[in-house]
């Protein structure tokens, strides 16, 4: 081995013998403090507690998103019943509404209103409204659903 190789690797075992002398060792710092515990402990928790808010309120955004899509279903089906009978027995029907077994199952108290229009130029215009409790037991807002036909007595429907 040459002069210059055995120096360069005198000067590394040095350096390691150096580096992990237990005099040294015991010099330095092994662990962590009780401050930065502290936050570390912290921020963990407001982190998990900013998780389990946020879960919390986006499963009653699904829940909502799930009573309107009920809502909805329902009032469809309805106006389908009532736009397929004669126009004269509508307002009779429209009196003995009431939401399905399956929609009282799951929505809590629903209200089914409807309100029968006639306009001059276009027709007869059939709206269905339903509310029901929210979570909160606060009466929702109302979803509406409307279908028109006109006054001649075609059998033309639209729904919004």
């Amino acid at each position: 081995m040459s002069k210059l190789h055995r120096e360069h690797l005198d000067q590394q075992v040095e350096f390691f013998t150096d580096r992990f002398d237990r005099t040294t060792m015991k010099n330095r710092r092994r662990g962590l403090s009780y401050a930065e515990v502290l936050v570390s402990a912290t921020v963990l928790t407001t982190i998990m507690s900013l998780v389990t808010v946020s879960s919390f309120r986006i499963s009653r955004v699904w829940k909502d998103v799930q009573h309107q899509r009920i809502a909805v279903n329902e009032l469809s089906d309805q106006l389908d019943r009532l736009t397929m009978s004669p126009v004269e027995e509508i307002e009779d029907l429209i009196d003995s509404l009431e939401a399905s077994k399956e929609c009282q199952s799951q929505l809590a108290d629903p209200q089914l209103n409807g309100l029968i229009e006639t306009e001059e130029e276009i027709g007869h215009r059939l709206t269905l409204l339903l509310t029901w409790q929210n979570h909160l037991g606060e009466r929702s807002k109302p979803e509406t659903l409307s279908a028109w036909w006109p006054r001649t007595g075609e059998s033309e429907d639209s729904e919004e």
